[in-house]
């Protein structure tokens, strides 16, 4: 994407993001999975801009250069406050709901769950877990692929990142 980041900031964070395209074309938001960056788009990014669109990627809070605007507050990689991050990051840069499209995977779905109005359409990848369910029946494969998941939901997990 762009060689530095834009800032924009929300309520909570200073959200860095790559851009690239026409700034008057209709604009694709790609959100990063947890724990991807806003680099993952790379690959495709040539073809969407070559398409006609504008692309906008923002790093994850905790990812890249974006920061939370207060140290005190606790710090959390909810589903919900990622979506609350997807939210405040359209709202900041004043994106049309009319004109976006957005790929990504669970704050996607937040946003297109809680304000279905914010999304025309939404194009996901997820090999995933499912859902937040403890008790999820996973199989080997999914459980071996998502350990950090758990790991970093854990106390032990939190103390060892910091």
């Amino acid at each position: 994407m762009s060689e530095l980041p834009r800032l924009v900031r929300t309520s909570f964070l200073e959200v860095a993001y790559d851009e690239r395209g026409d700034p008057g074309a209709p604009h694709v938001v790609l959100l990063p999975d947890f724990p991807a960056d806003a680099r993952t788009y790379e690959r495709v990014a040539g073809l969407l801009t070559d398409a006609g669109y504008r692309l906008l990627a923002p790093y994850l809070r905790g990812f890249g250069a974006t920061r939370f605007l207060d140290e005190d507050p606790a710090r959390s990689g909810q589903l919900v406050a990622l979506g609350q991050d997807a939210v405040e990051f359209t709202d900041a840069l004043n994106l049309t709901a009319s004109s976006s499209a957005t790929t990504g995977a669970r704050a996607a779905y937040v946003v297109a769950t809680l304000q279905p109005e914010r999304v025309r359409i939404l194009i996901t990848l997820s090999v995933g877990y499912g859902t937040n369910d403890p008790s999820q029946q996973l199989f080997f494969a999914q459980a071996r692929a998502y350990w950090y998941l758990w790991y970093f939901g854990l106390e032990r997990g939190r103390a060892a990142l910091e």
